[in-house]
């Protein structure tokens, strides 16, 4: 089993937790929530791993100061929330990594997303999505399950 959890981080972080057994998704944990809660969410996920879990891949949006140095308070939690997240995830053996949003959202597109089985779940949850976003990305780039829309994807589903 291979577990991938992908966070948009922020005031209203997103969490999105994929669960793969021979390259076919089994389960998915879907939370949208407040940034105080977003690492206890994290904290849960990753000690009540299933046992047979062999890889656990941990991706999050990085985190970029638009003003120059003059983060907000809603920046400093933010930029706070992504460097905890990223300890946290090491500390539980996960492999973490950053990465731009401009660079994961150009690649898990809604239809790539749908492909995959993860828009009907993340409905309505602008936040949710974009995790699922980070978490389908570090699936298919870090834990190398096939991508939903290529033919190997098609052709094994």
């Amino acid at each position: 089993m291979i577990v991938v959890i992908g966070m948009d981080p922020g005031p209203t972080p997103g969490m999105v937790r994929l669960t793969y057994s021979d390259a076919r998704l089994v389960d998915m944990a879907v939370v949208q929530c407040t940034a105080n809660t977003a690492l206890d969410v994290l904290q849960m996920w990753l000690i009540t791993l299933p046992r047979a879990a062999a890889e656990t891949y941990f991706g999050v949006e990085q985190y970029v100061d638009r003003q120059r140095g003059r983060s907000g308070t809603a920046g400093a939690r933010t930029r706070d929330l992504v460097g905890s997240a990223m300890v946290l995830a090491q500390t539980h053996g996960a492999h973490p990594v950053q990465r731009p949003a401009v660079t994961v959202k150009a690649w898990a597109t809604d239809v790539r997303l749908n492909a995959a089985g993860l828009l009907p779940s993340v409905k309505g949850m602008t936040h949710a999505k974009d995790g699922a976003r980070h978490a389908l990305y570090a699936a298919c780039k870090d834990a190398l399950i096939p991508d939903p829309l290529s033919r190997k994807a098609k052709r094994d589903g």
